[in-house]
Order: C-alpha cells, then structure tokens, then sequence
C-alpha cells in the first residue's frame, strides 16, 4: 500500500463533498459552493491517496482567515500563531 499527499485540484471537490458528509456529524455538513470557498479560503489544501486513490483530504487555515468554524475562532482567540488543520 503506497500513500501520498498532493496538492487538491478542483475534480477533487466532489470526492472531498461525498468524503465530508459521509463523516456528519462529526464535521459540519457543507454544501459543493462552500467547500468550494472554503478551499479557496485555505492556506494549504491537500488530497491523500492510497495506491493513487483519493483517500482523505486536509486544509489548512492560518488566522485571520473568513473561516466561521467555532474551533477556527477558539484558536483565533487563544493563539496569535497557528496553522488549523481541517
């Protein structure tokens, strides 16, 4: 089993939409658009694959960012530096 992380392309959007809802409630539902925004928020965004199949995906949210996510603002409010990995 080979894994690696690549930079997230937008035929990706639909992989990471079907991945996130699949996991509600334990992430917040989003809809295509805002997934679509929110990736474009974000200071890193990243597929992992498994033997070259998309197998989970991260983003990266430095502060200061438009990101309403209540954990996002918890480390605006406690941290000047951070990197919130969704």
């Amino acid at each position: 089993m080979l894994s690696a992380a690549r930079n997230l392309k937008r035929d990706d959007l639909p992989f990471v939409h079907n991945l996130n809802e699949n996991n509600v409630p334990a992430v917040g539902s989003v809809d295509l658009n805002t997934l679509e925004e929110l990736c474009e928020l974000a200071a890193f965004t990243k597929i992992v694959e498994i033997d070259q199949q998309p197998a989970g995906f991260a983003l990266g949210f430095l502060p200061g960012t438009k990101y309403s996510s209540e954990n996002y603002k918890w480390f605006c409010v406690h941290y000047d530096r951070f990197l919130y990995i969704d």
